[in-house]
């Protein structure tokens, strides 16, 4: 069985619009997704070095890169006819409309979102953008076949919910998924030092300098190292990161026990999926 099942409704959201997948475009029109030419893939980052007089080899430690959509969508002016002429055009223009909008887009990107039929609830990638983009093909029927491949800096699918949990204390942050998900926090002023910690894996976030006044709130996006903002888009706060001390944390499936001290904050998570 697939990683993602291809016979089921998508949307691509995108800064040109939203493209419904699988389903009624518009005017009984269709963009079918050919499930023998789509793929998903969450490519491995590995390394070794051989050992040094000996046989064998030196394993290091291996990561996931972002996660990749190969799309072969089909383009239908209903369920029994191709498209063509007219139809073709118009439908070959709009597809292409949403995937150049995000080969470089201004902001995260788009992203596309689907349901599968396991329990779960919908599942998103997101920042999405279009890594490769391919010539139309003619299938076995008639029907243009047009194949794009879009990525997602994230290592993973995420739930389309996402979760705000209050940390004061200790507190259990949730991941229903099956592969880690980094967090964003939002610790809330007036402090000016607090640490973070993930009770199940010992791993700490440690902040000590720069003030963060009440009615304001230090984020901390976890995915991209730690970095922190002053309301998000602010102020940078990264002098008050004790590097040394500090660790990337993030939440396992099942989830995990984290305690905060000498602030209070809100959690932003989703379950995550390879």
């Amino acid at each position: 069985m697939p990683t993602v099942e291809w016979n089921i409704p998508f949307s691509i959201i995108t800064p040109f619009g939203t493209l419904l997948l699988n389903q009624d475009a518009g005017g009984g029109r269709r963009y079918l997704l050919n499930s023998e030419n789509c793929t998903s893939r969450r490519a491995i980052r590995a390394a070794s070095d051989p050992i040094a007089g000996g046989d064998g080899e030196v394993f290091h430690d291996r990561y996931a890169n972002g996660y990749e959509m190969e799309l072969a969508i089909q383009l239908w002016e209903t369920d029994q006819r191709i498209a063509c002429d007219d139809v073709l055009c118009e439908m070959r223009d709009e597809l292409y409309g949403h995937l150049w909008s995000i080969l470089r887009p201004q902001d995260d990107g788009g992203r596309i979102s689907w349901s599968p039929s396991c329990e779960g609830g919908d599942r998103i990638l997101d920042a999405v953008r279009l890594l490769a983009l391919q010539d139309p093909e003619i299938g076995d029927k008639g029907q243009t076949e047009i194949k794009a491949t879009i990525d997602s800096p994230f290592p993973y699918a995420i739930s389309i919910f996402e979760d705000v949990v209050s940390l004061s204390g200790s507190t259990t942050l949730p991941n229903p998924g099956n592969v880690p998900f980094y967090p964003v926090f939002k610790v809330n002023g007036a402090t000016s030092s607090f640490t973070i910690t993930n009770n199940d894996t010992g791993l700490a976030y440690v902040y000590s300098g720069q003030s963060i006044p009440g009615g304001s709130y230090g984020e901390i996006d976890m995915f991209r190292g730690g970095i922190i903002y002053l309301n998000g888009d602010g102020a940078n706060l990264k002098a008050g990161i004790d590097v040394l001390n500090s660790d990337v944390l993030y939440i396992e499936p099942g989830g995990n026990s984290f305690t905060i001290s000498g602030a209070s904050a809100d959690v932003l998570t989703h379950a995550a999926y390879a």
